[in-house]
């Protein structure tokens, strides 16, 4: 028999007396162990990557604003701007963008030129929308990331 025998701990005097376990039950802080370090293992395993990926278009991405009940917090046209934005930097970094609806929705804004304005405090300057929405796109790209802008002349960026 392999393990410890409880019976020949009877020679020490102030040793309490165990149970024996039954060979086929770990006992129950021992299933515990168990439980933990399988779980830990199967989150470094989907932790290392190992979950499926799949490649979607313009019209998946909106349909998950949809599904999450996002679809408010960006226009239309807005979701392609931002779309295309997270593509290119997909394709010039390398780097693969997760479909966060959520955290999309707190990281990027959609606003017009004049919400812009008025959130950050900034003086619209130029004679035309078109001339003050490039001068305020310059702005915005010295202290942030800008996506783009609709044919309604909102413009996406990256809250800060």
């Amino acid at each position: 028999m392999h393990g410890l025998n409880v019976m020949s701990l009877n020679f020490l005097p102030q040793a309490k007396r165990l149970k024996p376990l039954s060979p086929l039950r770990p006992p129950p802080w021992l299933r515990g162990v168990f439980v933990l370090l399988y779980t830990l293992a199967c989150s470094e395993y989907f932790q290392k990557g190992n979950t499926m990926k799949t490649t979607i278009s313009v019209y998946d991405f909106r349909q998950a604003f949809h599904d999450m009940g996002r679809q408010n917090n960006f226009s239309y046209d807005g979701l392609r701007v931002l779309f295309e934005a997270l593509e290119e930097y997909e394709e010039s970094c390398g780097d693969e963008v997760e479909l966060d609806v959520i955290a999309l929705c707190c990281e990027y804004s959609e606003e017009t030129l004049e919400e812009i304005a008025s959130n950050y405090g900034y003086d619209l300057e130029g004679d035309d929308e078109d001339e003050q929405r490039d001068n305020l796109i310059d702005w915005l790209n010295e202290r942030t990331f800008v996506c783009g802008y609709t044919k309604d002349n909102s413009i996406i960026y990256q809250s800060f």
